[in-house]
């Protein structure tokens, strides 16, 4: 383990110019807290937006030696209590601004990357089961960060699943316009499927489950990219 969270100690986010190199990094102070992945962040005016998910107590050790077994760990000593988290940082003055999205533990955020830094709308986030020893998701909420609601994709009784990608449709024309793609996982069966779910309705499920012929794991960190990006002249 290389670190342990200092819960009396505020975090810091820094921002870099990346108009101006020589430009002095902006320190803003924020609660304690730890933050394994990122939504997205963009501009508004003077403040700038993040979006990830929060984590209140990283690890399984606090600073005065108490050992946490109460929520999923991974790799026995990280925890995830994550929530959907926002941070406004105001860079003419310094003041900061957060407040948490929802009360339900989520993990491995994820937007149309063609919003990820112009204000992305909906953030899609695996939905974390906490009576679980590790980490999984047992279904995808997709949150408007416009009006604040929230959808959900279930899945299954003994089905989980993790970080998924989103695929635009061809000719789209709203950032929602396209699919959640991704890996199922039986755990009963120990069979695995692809999902294909439209993006702009996730509550009616997939439109596609494509049976694999060989268990694949629930994956993470994985992006789409359109096969024209690989053909070469």
């Amino acid at each position: 383990l290389g670190f342990v969270l200092d819960d009396e100690t505020p975090a810091r986010i820094a921002l870099v110019d990346r108009k101006d190199e020589s430009a002095a990094i902006k320190w803003f102070d924020i609660k304690p807290c730890f933050m394994w992945h990122i939504s997205s962040a963009w501009d508004e005016g003077y403040e700038f937006v993040l979006v990830g998910a929060r984590l209140d107590g990283a690890t399984r050790h606090t600073k005065s030696g108490a050992i946490l077994d109460d929520l999923p760990l991974v790799d026995g000593e990280h925890r995830f209590d994550s929530h959907p988290y926002m941070w406004r940082l105001n860079t003419r003055t310094g003041a900061v601004t957060e407040r948490q999205l929802d009360d339900s533990f989520v993990e491995f955020p994820r937007v149309n990357d063609h919003h990820i830094c112009s204000g992305a709308r909906y953030s899609y986030m695996a939905r974390i089961d906490i009576n679980q020893p590790t980490l999984e998701a047992q279904g995808i909420y997709k949150y408007d960060l416009a009006t604040g609601s929230r959808t959900d994709l279930k899945l299954p009784m003994h089905h989980i699943a993790s970080e998924m990608s989103f695929a635009p449709r061809d000719g789209a024309k709203r950032e929602d316009d396209g699919y959640l793609i991704g890996f199922v996982t039986d755990k009963q069966r120990m069979t695995s499927e692809f999902w294909i779910t439209p993006a702009d309705s996730i509550e009616d499920g997939p439109v596609a489950r494509i049976k694999l012929p060989q268990r694949v794991p629930p994956k993470f960190h994985g992006r789409w990219v359109d096969a024209a990006a690989f053909r070469t002249a």
